[in-house]
């Protein structure tokens, strides 16, 4: 697996000596073989000092002894929407600029799952740390981490020629304190020390999909956008006369026989009918389940319902819900299983199969989740078929 090290930094260079030491010093070290240092023009060039064979980094990596895992660090400029340099991060479209730079970057290694990728926040703008850490949320995996270092004591944060503790005795000075003969403070390196601390961080790369970004171009503010939706779409609509669900932005156009059998279960849902009888769903939770023999229940709710929602869906253009009730009721005396195979012998290959039509045309694995069907093998053998919608997300209307 390649380790992938990005760091936000501002002017202080020492970020990135401090921040590989505490990588290469922790019990399981994080040895990186691409560093990436996001920065604006303004700040690149205090940089000079860390880079190339006789920079401070490589000098780290030979007092650690593994000279050998050297790698010299990429400056990634900062670039605005016409692909201009960005100065500094101070207004507001410098942050956006930012915050495109590094989601794209953290994006772009993201796409490839054996790289692990650590964020680190310890250098730059506040709001610098902020956006990287929420680019990493939002594309970074399991592998990922997020990071921030501190320096201890707090005074060597304020000593120029402080790039690490060292091994031996080493004498720094600090860039304001004075001692009692007017001259610069000194500290000892020796002494110092580096705290890493590991930020946990929501992983969201699942709500993500290819369809946010077309042409693979990622736009921080349009992976936002897509995310606000994933997560706002909690209420289903279903349009009876339209045979449609409504989740977030998607309409979804289904056959009558589909659009009744997801709106009666929807029903059963919102209404917290008692789910069928079964050890395996405890009722508080998978109340509005049932089996397609529910519906041949002599005192059942299910067929009359159904029918009513199909007349519905097929408006204008179809018997009333009586008469569809009454040549329902007729067909199950006559033939019980060959009514169930032809109304709802749909229901596994439209819904629940590999290519159903919830799978197929909501990609969206998060809002999928939330309007699928779903299924459990109840103690009888016997499939029960339900949703997980809560009934606060769930709106069943005639017509729009």
């Amino acid at each position: 697996m390649r380790n992938i090290l990005i760091i936000t930094v501002g002017t202080t260079p020492q970020i990135v000596t401090e921040t590989v030491h505490a990588l290469l010093s922790r019990s399981d070290p994080f040895v990186p073989h691409e560093i990436h240092l996001v920065t604006t023009t303004r700040a690149a060039a205090a940089f000079a000092p860390v880079m190339g064979r006789g920079g401070k980094l490589r000098q780290l990596y030979a007092a650690l002894g593994r000279e050998a895992d050297f790698v010299d660090p990429v400056l990634v400029p900062v670039l605005d929407a016409r692909g201009e340099p960005v100065g500094d991060v101070r207004t507001e479209p410098e942050a956006i600029a930012f915050g495109n730079t590094v989601t794209r970057l953290i994006a772009a290694f993201a796409e490839d799952r054996g790289v692990r990728i650590h964020v680190s926040l310890a250098g730059g703008r506040k709001s610098m740390g902020w956006y990287a850490g929420a680019a990493l949320s939002l594309f970074g995996h399991d592998q990922d981490e997020l990071s921030h270092v501190l320096v201890e004591p707090e005074e060597f944060e304020m000593c120029p020629d402080f790039w690490w503790p060292t091994e031996s005795d080493h004498w720094v000075a600090h860039k304001f304190l004075k001692d009692e003969a007017g001259a610069p403070r000194r500290y000892n390196a020796r002494l110092g020390r580096i705290d890493m601390a590991l930020i946990p961080f929501v992983r969201l790369a699942p709500i993500l999909s290819e369809a946010a970004f077309p042409r693979g171009l990622v736009d921080y503010a349009a992976v936002v956008d897509a995310v606000r939706e994933s997560l706002a779409a909690y209420k289903v609509r279903i349009v009876l006369d339209q045979r449609t669900l409504v989740v977030g932005r998607q309409r979804l156009r289904l056959q009558q026989k589909q659009a009744a059998f997801y709106a009666l279960a929807a029903l059963a849902r919102r209404d917290r009918w008692p789910p069928s009888p079964s050890t395996r769903l405890p009722a508080e939770h998978y109340f509005g389940w049932m089996t397609l023999h529910d519906f041949g229940a002599a005192d059942g709710r299910y067929l009359p319902r159904y029918c009513e929602l199909l007349a519905a869906c097929y408006r204008g253009a179809g018997p009333t819900a009586e008469e569809r009730l009454d040549d329902a009721r007729r067909e199950l005396r006559a033939d019980y299983d060959g009514f169930l195979r032809r109304n709802f012998g749909f229901l596994k290959s439209k819904f629940l199969g590999p290519s159903g039509t919830l799978k197929t045309a909501i990609a969206n694995p998060i809002i999928r989740q939330r309007v699928d069907f779903h299924v459990d093998a109840g103690s009888d053998g016997m499939d029960r078929f339900g949703l997980l919608l809560q009934p606060a997300q769930i709106e069943i209307v005639e017509s729009e």
